[in-house]
Protein backbone atom coordinates (compact mmCIF):
# COMPACT_ATOMS: atom_id res chain seq x y z
CA UNK A 1 0.00 0.00 0.00
CA UNK A 2 1.20 3.66 -0.74
CA UNK A 3 1.04 6.25 1.92
CA UNK A 4 -1.95 7.81 0.25
CA UNK A 5 -3.76 4.17 0.28
CA UNK A 6 -2.74 4.33 4.05
CA UNK A 7 -3.98 7.76 4.93
CA UNK A 8 -7.22 7.39 3.27
CA UNK A 9 -7.99 3.82 5.36
CA UNK A 10 -6.88 5.36 8.21
CA UNK A 11 -8.95 8.06 7.64
CA UNK A 12 -11.92 6.18 7.28
CA UNK A 13 -11.54 4.09 10.63
CA UNK A 14 -11.17 6.96 12.22
CA UNK A 15 -14.08 8.85 11.05
CA UNK A 16 -16.08 4.91 12.45
CA UNK A 17 -14.69 5.63 15.67
CA UNK A 18 -15.49 9.44 15.95
CA UNK A 19 -19.26 8.49 15.08
CA UNK A 20 -18.62 5.96 18.02
CA UNK A 21 -17.39 8.67 20.56
CA UNK A 22 -14.14 8.46 20.32
CA UNK A 23 -12.71 11.78 20.59
CA UNK A 24 -9.21 13.79 21.20
CA UNK A 25 -7.98 13.05 25.10
CA UNK A 26 -10.07 9.89 25.81
CA UNK A 27 -8.07 6.09 26.36
CA UNK A 28 -8.38 3.39 24.13
CA UNK A 29 -7.40 -0.16 24.98
CA UNK A 30 -5.85 -2.47 22.22
CA UNK A 31 -5.40 -5.77 22.20
CA UNK A 32 -3.96 -8.76 20.30
CA UNK A 33 -0.97 -9.81 18.05
CA UNK A 34 0.62 -8.15 15.44
CA UNK A 35 -1.70 -7.67 12.24
CA UNK A 36 -3.29 -5.15 9.79
CA UNK A 37 -6.01 -5.13 11.71
CA UNK A 38 -3.98 -3.55 15.25
CA UNK A 39 -1.76 -1.70 13.65
CA UNK A 40 -5.30 0.22 11.49
CA UNK A 41 -6.40 0.40 14.80
CA UNK A 42 -3.00 1.88 16.53
CA UNK A 43 -2.98 4.45 13.68
CA UNK A 44 -6.96 5.39 13.75
CA UNK A 45 -6.86 5.85 17.51
CA UNK A 46 -3.69 8.45 17.04
CA UNK A 47 -5.49 10.16 14.22
CA UNK A 48 -8.40 10.50 16.83
CA UNK A 49 -5.90 11.99 19.12
CA UNK A 50 -6.92 9.41 21.57
CA UNK A 51 -4.58 7.95 24.44
CA UNK A 52 -3.80 4.77 22.98
CA UNK A 53 -2.91 1.97 25.48
CA UNK A 54 -1.91 -1.36 23.14
CA UNK A 55 -2.28 -3.84 26.14
CA UNK A 56 -0.52 -7.79 25.89
CA UNK A 57 -3.53 -10.14 25.40
CA UNK A 58 -1.62 -12.80 28.13
CA UNK A 59 -2.00 -10.27 30.75
CA UNK A 60 -4.01 -12.08 33.77
CA UNK A 61 -7.72 -11.30 34.62
CA UNK A 62 -6.68 -10.40 37.89
CA UNK A 63 -3.87 -8.17 36.68
CA UNK A 64 -5.94 -6.26 33.81
CA UNK A 65 -8.77 -5.89 36.84
CA UNK A 66 -6.30 -4.13 39.11
CA UNK A 67 -4.74 -2.33 36.30
CA UNK A 68 -7.69 -1.10 33.94
CA UNK A 69 -9.39 1.20 36.56
CA UNK A 70 -6.35 3.45 36.46
CA UNK A 71 -5.74 4.04 33.08
CA UNK A 72 -9.05 5.64 32.53
CA UNK A 73 -10.18 3.70 29.73
CA UNK A 74 -13.30 4.73 27.61
CA UNK A 75 -12.89 2.10 24.77
CA UNK A 76 -11.30 -1.19 23.60
CA UNK A 77 -10.63 -3.04 20.46
CA UNK A 78 -9.39 -6.55 20.58
CA UNK A 79 -8.32 -8.72 17.88
CA UNK A 80 -9.25 -11.65 19.12
CA UNK A 81 -12.75 -10.37 20.18
CA UNK A 82 -12.16 -10.67 24.13
CA UNK A 83 -14.70 -9.51 26.72
CA UNK A 84 -13.81 -5.98 28.15
CA UNK A 85 -14.81 -5.26 31.42
CA UNK A 86 -17.70 -3.19 32.12
CA UNK A 87 -17.27 0.43 31.66
CA UNK A 88 -14.68 -0.36 28.19
CA UNK A 89 -17.45 -0.40 25.43
CA UNK A 90 -15.95 -2.40 22.24
CA UNK A 91 -14.41 -0.86 19.10
CA UNK A 92 -14.07 -2.65 15.70
CA UNK A 93 -12.29 -2.53 12.86
CA UNK A 94 -13.59 -2.82 8.95
CA UNK A 95 -10.90 -4.22 7.54
CA UNK A 96 -12.94 -4.32 4.28
CA UNK A 97 -11.20 -0.44 4.09
CA UNK A 98 -7.98 -2.29 3.28
CA UNK A 99 -9.00 -3.74 0.39
CA UNK A 100 -11.07 -0.44 -0.87
CA UNK A 101 -7.85 1.77 0.27
CA UNK A 102 -5.72 -0.83 -2.69
CA UNK A 103 -7.77 1.30 -5.44
CA UNK A 104 -4.87 3.96 -6.78
CA UNK A 105 -5.30 7.31 -4.68
CA UNK A 106 -3.86 10.51 -5.52
CA UNK A 107 -2.03 12.41 -2.60
CA UNK A 108 -4.08 15.35 -3.34
CA UNK A 109 -7.24 13.49 -2.47
CA UNK A 110 -6.50 12.91 0.93
CA UNK A 111 -8.72 15.06 3.61
CA UNK A 112 -6.97 17.40 6.15
CA UNK A 113 -7.13 15.75 9.68
CA UNK A 114 -9.87 15.90 11.45
CA UNK A 115 -8.06 16.56 14.51
CA UNK A 116 -6.01 19.67 14.90
CA UNK A 117 -1.83 18.34 15.40
CA UNK A 118 0.09 18.80 18.76
CA UNK A 119 2.74 17.18 19.23
CA UNK A 120 2.50 17.87 22.82
CA UNK A 121 -0.81 15.61 23.44
CA UNK A 122 -0.44 12.32 24.30
CA UNK A 123 -0.12 9.80 22.31
CA UNK A 124 0.70 6.47 23.99
CA UNK A 125 0.29 4.69 27.63
CA UNK A 126 2.68 1.91 27.31
CA UNK A 127 3.27 0.07 30.23
CA UNK A 128 6.40 -0.91 32.03
CA UNK A 129 7.69 -4.72 32.82
CA UNK A 130 6.46 -4.64 36.71
CA UNK A 131 9.62 -5.45 37.47
CA UNK A 132 9.33 -3.58 40.97
CA UNK A 133 5.50 -4.59 41.29
CA UNK A 134 2.81 -3.45 39.70
CA UNK A 135 3.33 -2.49 36.06
CA UNK A 136 3.12 1.40 35.77
CA UNK A 137 1.77 3.03 32.63
CA UNK A 138 4.34 5.38 31.16
CA UNK A 139 2.78 8.40 29.10
CA UNK A 140 4.25 9.67 25.94
CA UNK A 141 3.62 12.34 24.04
CA UNK A 142 3.90 12.33 19.93
CA UNK A 143 7.43 14.83 20.21
CA UNK A 144 8.47 12.28 22.36
CA UNK A 145 8.21 9.21 20.22
CA UNK A 146 9.22 11.13 17.28
CA UNK A 147 12.40 12.13 19.01
CA UNK A 148 12.94 8.37 19.76
CA UNK A 149 12.45 7.23 15.72
CA UNK A 150 15.08 10.49 15.08
CA UNK A 151 17.86 9.10 16.34
CA UNK A 152 17.63 5.52 15.51
CA UNK A 153 16.92 6.72 12.01
CA UNK A 154 20.24 8.92 11.72
CA UNK A 155 22.08 6.44 12.81
CA UNK A 156 21.06 3.55 11.08
CA UNK A 157 20.75 5.24 7.77
CA UNK A 158 16.90 3.98 7.48
CA UNK A 159 15.62 5.63 4.28
CA UNK A 160 12.52 5.64 2.56
CA UNK A 161 13.21 2.81 0.23
CA UNK A 162 14.27 0.59 3.10
CA UNK A 163 11.57 -1.94 4.98
CA UNK A 164 11.36 -2.47 8.74
CA UNK A 165 9.88 -5.59 9.42
CA UNK A 166 7.15 -5.64 12.79
CA UNK A 167 8.67 -8.08 14.75
CA UNK A 168 8.06 -7.12 18.53
CA UNK A 169 4.55 -6.73 19.74
CA UNK A 170 2.86 -3.11 19.50
CA UNK A 171 2.16 -3.60 23.63
CA UNK A 172 5.93 -3.14 23.89
CA UNK A 173 7.56 -0.11 23.38
CA UNK A 174 10.14 -1.61 21.18
CA UNK A 175 6.90 -2.90 18.69
CA UNK A 176 5.98 0.83 19.04
CA UNK A 177 9.30 2.25 18.47
CA UNK A 178 9.33 0.51 15.17
CA UNK A 179 6.15 2.00 13.34
CA UNK A 180 7.44 5.64 14.43
CA UNK A 181 10.28 4.77 12.56
CA UNK A 182 8.19 3.97 9.89
CA UNK A 183 6.18 6.57 9.84
CA UNK A 184 9.20 9.45 10.91
CA UNK A 185 11.14 8.37 7.48
CA UNK A 186 7.76 7.78 5.52
CA UNK A 187 10.07 4.37 4.70
CA UNK A 188 8.13 0.99 4.29
CA UNK A 189 6.51 -1.37 6.89
CA UNK A 190 6.27 -4.72 6.69
CA UNK A 191 2.84 -6.50 8.69
CA UNK A 192 3.19 -10.86 7.98
CA UNK A 193 0.93 -12.60 10.09
CA UNK A 194 1.61 -15.94 11.28
CA UNK A 195 4.92 -16.19 9.41
CA UNK A 196 8.11 -17.81 10.54
CA UNK A 197 10.99 -15.50 11.51
CA UNK A 198 12.97 -16.19 7.73
CA UNK A 199 9.72 -15.63 5.68
CA UNK A 200 8.55 -12.71 7.31
CA UNK A 201 12.43 -11.42 6.27
CA UNK A 202 11.92 -11.55 2.63
CA UNK A 203 12.52 -8.29 1.18
CA UNK A 204 13.34 -6.53 4.24
CA UNK A 205 15.97 -4.25 4.79
CA UNK A 206 15.68 -3.59 8.89
CA UNK A 207 14.75 -5.90 11.73
CA UNK A 208 14.44 -5.42 15.81
CA UNK A 209 15.20 -8.91 16.75
CA UNK A 210 16.53 -10.19 20.21
CA UNK A 211 19.81 -12.31 19.96
CA UNK A 212 18.08 -15.88 20.16
CA UNK A 213 15.78 -14.61 16.92
CA UNK A 214 19.37 -13.61 15.17
CA UNK A 215 21.05 -17.04 16.32
CA UNK A 216 18.29 -18.92 14.24
CA UNK A 217 18.82 -16.54 11.22
CA UNK A 218 22.90 -16.88 11.43
CA UNK A 219 22.54 -20.74 12.14
CA UNK A 220 20.34 -21.38 8.63
CA UNK A 221 20.96 -19.80 5.38
CA UNK A 222 20.35 -15.53 5.50
CA UNK A 223 21.82 -15.37 1.70
CA UNK A 224 18.71 -15.28 0.73
CA UNK A 225 17.60 -12.17 3.27
CA UNK A 226 17.78 -8.79 1.72
CA UNK A 227 18.47 -8.73 5.12
CA UNK A 228 21.12 -5.49 5.94
CA UNK A 229 20.82 -3.72 9.34
CA UNK A 230 19.00 -5.54 12.76
CA UNK A 231 19.02 -3.72 15.90
CA UNK A 232 19.54 -6.26 18.70
CA UNK A 233 18.57 -5.56 22.22
CA UNK A 234 16.50 -7.08 25.66
CA UNK A 235 19.43 -9.41 26.73
CA UNK A 236 23.00 -9.57 26.29
CA UNK A 237 24.84 -9.89 23.33
CA UNK A 238 27.56 -12.14 22.76
CA UNK A 239 30.02 -10.57 20.42
CA UNK A 240 30.08 -14.53 18.73
CA UNK A 241 26.98 -13.61 17.60
CA UNK A 242 27.40 -10.33 16.10
CA UNK A 243 30.90 -11.63 14.31
CA UNK A 244 28.92 -14.68 12.41
CA UNK A 245 25.80 -12.11 11.65
CA UNK A 246 28.73 -9.38 10.40
CA UNK A 247 29.86 -12.53 8.23
CA UNK A 248 26.90 -13.14 7.06
CA UNK A 249 26.36 -9.49 5.77
CA UNK A 250 24.59 -7.64 8.70
CA UNK A 251 25.36 -4.83 10.56
CA UNK A 252 24.40 -5.41 14.17
CA UNK A 253 23.38 -2.74 16.51
CA UNK A 254 23.56 -3.35 20.33
CA UNK A 255 20.91 -1.02 21.62
CA UNK A 256 19.92 -0.27 24.92
CA UNK A 257 16.42 1.45 25.96
CA UNK A 258 13.59 1.67 28.18
CA UNK A 259 9.79 1.87 27.95
CA UNK A 260 9.95 5.50 29.92
CA UNK A 261 12.03 6.64 26.93
CA UNK A 262 10.12 5.44 23.82
CA UNK A 263 12.31 2.92 23.38
CA UNK A 264 15.81 2.95 22.02
CA UNK A 265 18.33 5.12 24.23
CA UNK A 266 22.03 4.07 23.36
CA UNK A 267 22.98 2.25 20.25
CA UNK A 268 26.30 1.06 18.47
CA UNK A 269 27.73 -0.51 15.71
CA UNK A 270 28.82 -4.40 16.94
CA UNK A 271 32.67 -4.13 17.40
CA UNK A 272 32.86 -7.11 20.03
CA UNK A 273 32.60 -5.23 23.33
CA UNK A 274 30.33 -5.15 25.59
CA UNK A 275 29.13 -1.61 25.20
CA UNK A 276 26.32 -0.04 23.91
CA UNK A 277 27.12 2.70 22.53
CA UNK A 278 26.39 6.43 23.58
CA UNK A 279 22.94 8.50 24.18
CA UNK A 280 21.22 9.25 20.67
CA UNK A 281 20.46 12.63 19.59
CA UNK A 282 18.12 14.11 22.44
CA UNK A 283 18.96 11.83 25.27
CA UNK A 284 21.53 12.71 28.11
CA UNK A 285 23.12 10.16 30.50
CA UNK A 286 24.56 10.78 33.50
CA UNK A 287 26.50 8.13 35.89
CA UNK A 288 25.98 8.42 39.68
CA UNK A 289 27.99 6.01 42.08
CA UNK A 290 27.37 3.31 38.91
CA UNK A 291 23.96 3.94 38.51
CA UNK A 292 22.57 5.04 35.41
CA UNK A 293 20.41 8.22 35.38
CA UNK A 294 18.84 9.63 31.93
CA UNK A 295 16.64 12.50 31.04
CA UNK A 296 15.69 13.57 27.35
CA UNK A 297 13.44 15.09 24.72
CA UNK A 298 11.95 11.22 24.55
CA UNK A 299 11.21 10.59 27.93
CA UNK A 300 7.76 10.28 29.27
CA UNK A 301 6.06 13.04 30.82
CA UNK A 302 5.27 10.81 33.96
CA UNK A 303 3.58 7.82 34.94
CA UNK A 304 -0.59 7.70 33.97
CA UNK A 305 -2.40 6.83 37.18
CA UNK A 306 -6.18 7.30 37.07
CA UNK A 307 -6.02 10.73 35.65
CA UNK A 308 -2.88 12.11 37.10
CA UNK A 309 0.65 12.15 35.69
CA UNK A 310 2.88 10.87 38.36
CA UNK A 311 6.70 12.22 38.41
CA UNK A 312 9.15 10.25 36.78
CA UNK A 313 12.14 11.47 38.33
CA UNK A 314 13.09 12.27 41.92
CA UNK A 315 12.61 15.99 41.53
CA UNK A 316 16.68 16.32 40.33
CA UNK A 317 15.20 16.08 36.62
CA UNK A 318 17.21 13.05 35.93
CA UNK A 319 14.87 9.38 35.31
CA UNK A 320 17.02 7.45 38.05
CA UNK A 321 16.91 3.92 36.11
CA UNK A 322 18.19 1.33 38.36
CA UNK A 323 20.54 0.10 35.56
CA UNK A 324 24.10 -0.40 36.66
CA UNK A 325 26.54 1.04 34.18
CA UNK A 326 30.17 1.97 33.57
CA UNK A 327 32.12 3.34 30.42
CA UNK A 328 34.17 1.88 28.61
CA UNK A 329 36.40 2.22 25.52
CA UNK A 330 34.10 5.62 25.42
CA UNK A 331 31.33 4.19 25.40
CA UNK A 332 28.17 2.72 28.11
CA UNK A 333 28.57 -0.95 29.12
CA UNK A 334 25.45 -2.33 31.14
CA UNK A 335 26.51 -4.04 34.34
CA UNK A 336 23.15 -5.56 35.49
CA UNK A 337 20.87 -4.29 37.40
CA UNK A 338 21.18 -2.39 41.66
CA UNK A 339 18.52 -4.65 42.75
CA UNK A 340 20.17 -7.76 42.07
CA UNK A 341 23.37 -7.70 44.03
CA UNK A 342 24.25 -9.84 47.38
CA UNK A 343 26.75 -9.05 49.59
CA UNK A 344 30.20 -11.31 49.94
CA UNK A 345 33.33 -10.60 52.15
CA UNK A 346 32.63 -7.14 52.48
CA UNK A 347 31.67 -6.48 48.57
CA UNK A 348 28.87 -6.60 46.32
CA UNK A 349 28.53 -9.01 43.54
CA UNK A 350 25.81 -9.42 40.75
CA UNK A 351 24.52 -13.04 39.86
CA UNK A 352 25.66 -11.97 36.00
CA UNK A 353 29.25 -11.22 37.03
CA UNK A 354 29.48 -13.62 39.96
CA UNK A 355 31.11 -16.32 38.76
CA UNK A 356 34.02 -13.60 37.98
CA UNK A 357 34.37 -12.24 41.38
CA UNK A 358 33.60 -14.95 43.76
CA UNK A 359 36.54 -16.08 45.49
CA UNK A 360 38.61 -18.55 44.80
CA UNK A 361 36.63 -22.21 46.06
CA UNK A 362 35.96 -25.67 44.61
CA UNK A 363 34.74 -25.60 40.90
CA UNK A 364 31.27 -27.63 42.28
CA UNK A 365 31.17 -24.56 45.08
CA UNK A 366 31.46 -21.55 42.50
CA UNK A 367 29.29 -23.92 39.93
CA UNK A 368 26.23 -23.51 42.56
CA UNK A 369 26.55 -20.08 43.41
CA UNK A 370 26.50 -18.56 40.08
CA UNK A 371 23.72 -20.64 38.19
CA UNK A 372 20.73 -21.53 38.48
CA UNK A 373 20.79 -25.62 38.96
CA UNK A 374 17.59 -26.32 41.35
CA UNK A 375 13.88 -24.31 41.71
CA UNK A 376 14.84 -25.32 45.55
CA UNK A 377 17.41 -23.36 45.88
CA UNK A 378 16.96 -19.74 46.31
CA UNK A 379 19.89 -18.32 44.62
CA UNK A 380 18.67 -20.88 42.20
CA UNK A 381 15.56 -18.81 42.13
CA UNK A 382 17.35 -14.83 41.53
CA UNK A 383 16.82 -13.10 38.28
CA UNK A 384 17.60 -10.58 36.31
CA UNK A 385 14.30 -8.65 37.20
CA UNK A 386 12.11 -8.85 40.61
CA UNK A 387 9.43 -10.95 39.78
CA UNK A 388 5.68 -9.38 40.63
CA UNK A 389 4.25 -12.71 42.45
CA UNK A 390 4.37 -14.05 46.40
CA UNK A 391 7.61 -13.26 48.07
CA UNK A 392 8.86 -14.86 50.97
CA UNK A 393 11.81 -13.36 53.11
CA UNK A 394 15.09 -15.81 53.26
CA UNK A 395 18.43 -16.39 54.66
CA UNK A 396 20.91 -17.69 52.62
CA UNK A 397 22.63 -20.72 54.12
CA UNK A 398 19.69 -21.38 56.24
CA UNK A 399 19.28 -25.51 56.11
CA UNK A 400 15.15 -24.67 55.98
CA UNK A 401 15.28 -22.13 53.53
CA UNK A 402 18.15 -22.64 51.42
CA UNK A 403 19.65 -26.57 51.52
CA UNK A 404 22.66 -25.26 49.96
CA UNK A 405 24.63 -27.26 52.61
CA UNK A 406 28.74 -27.41 51.88
CA UNK A 407 28.77 -25.56 48.48
CA UNK A 408 28.44 -22.16 50.69
CA UNK A 409 31.71 -20.40 50.75
CA UNK A 410 33.13 -20.79 54.36
CA UNK A 411 33.79 -16.98 55.94
CA UNK A 412 31.85 -15.38 53.75
CA UNK A 413 28.84 -13.63 55.33
CA UNK A 414 25.54 -13.82 53.64
CA UNK A 415 22.89 -10.97 53.72
CA UNK A 416 19.29 -11.67 53.85
CA UNK A 417 17.79 -11.45 50.37
CA UNK A 418 13.84 -12.04 48.98
CA UNK A 419 13.07 -14.72 46.27
CA UNK A 420 10.27 -16.54 44.46
CA UNK A 421 8.06 -18.60 47.06
CA UNK A 422 8.19 -22.19 45.72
Amino acid sequence: MSWPQVAVAVQRQAARWRRAGVLPGCGVALMGQNSLALLLAYLAALECGARVAPLNSRLTAELLARRLPTLDLAFGYSCENAAWPSGIRPLDVDLSLLSLARVPVDVDAVAPPAVHWDAQRLATLTLTSGSSGLPKAAAHRYAAHLCSAAGVVALLGFRRTDCWLLSLPLYHVSGQGIVWRWLYAGARLAVREGRQLEQALMGCSHASLVPTQLWRLVGGSVAALSLSDVLLGGAMIPAELTTRAEADGIRCWCGYGLTEFASTVCAWRADGSAGVGLPLAGRSLRLVQGEIWLRGASQAVGYWQQGQLLPLDEGDGWFHTRDRGMTRAGQLTIAGRLDNLFSAAAKAYSPRTSSACCPATTASARHSLCRWPTRNMAIGRWRWWTPTFRWRRCVLGSNRNCPLGSALLPGITYRRRYTKAV
